[in-house]
């Protein structure tokens, strides 16, 4: 399939979008907008390289989110903007080159950014990101990750590409560029 279809005709019957293993290079046009119920997107395994910005327009119940194994090198800034209940994110596996405020007004609580081109640590993450549980950033060429790069910003992070050995200690290798080790919310350079 090439194209998305329109649903606008459904709309109040929408819960779950799933288009997997298909043909679709962008995502624009109003097929997608206004639909109320829906909570669920799938985009997984398609060509996708433009996503418009009001390609989900009136699609404000979304809770996950998946546009993972494409080929995007860039996301609308305020894409999630109106997904205020969006939990997990998956973007893993495509070519974006920044995500730059595309976490400022959503808060999710998983975000899959792991096999990326990003090169900067700062733009994906911002002050008082507090909901993150579980962020996975492995596999990006990030060329300077300092103790600042997560400090205040995700502090109850669980996970950082895999699960933490020890509860009070967090251990975080991003794609072999620098180990952290944290005590309690506070990450550190391993030495």
């Amino acid at each position: 399939m090439k194209n998305v279809p329109d649903f606008r005709f459904i709309r109040d019957s929408v819960f779950k979008i799933y288009f997997q293993n298909s043909r679709l290079i962008s995502l624009e046009g109003p097929n997608l907008q206004d639909l109320p119920e829906l909570r669920i997107i799938s985009f997984f395994n398609n060509s996708i390289e433009y996503v418009a910005p009001d390609a989900f327009q009136g699609t404000e119940g979304v809770t996950h989110f998946s546009i993972s194994h494409n080929q995007l090198t860039y996301l609308p800034p305020d894409l999630f903007k109106p997904w205020t209940n969006l939990h997990t994110v998956v973007l893993s596996h495509n070519q974006l080159l920044h995500v730059d405020q595309l976490f400022f007004r959503t808060n999710p609580k998983k975000i899959y950014l792991d096999h990326n081109n990003l090169t900067d640590l700062d733009s994906v993450l911002h002050p008082g990101m507090y909901n993150v549980d579980k962020l996975y950033l492995s596999h990006n060429p990030f060329p300077r990750v300092t103790e600042n790069s997560f400090n205040g910003k995700v502090d109850r992070v669980s996970h950082i590409g895999k699960p933490l050995s020890h509860p009070g200690v967090q251990r975080a290798t991003l794609h072999g560029t620098a180990q952290f080790v944290g005590i309690g919310t506070q990450l550190q350079p391993h030495r």
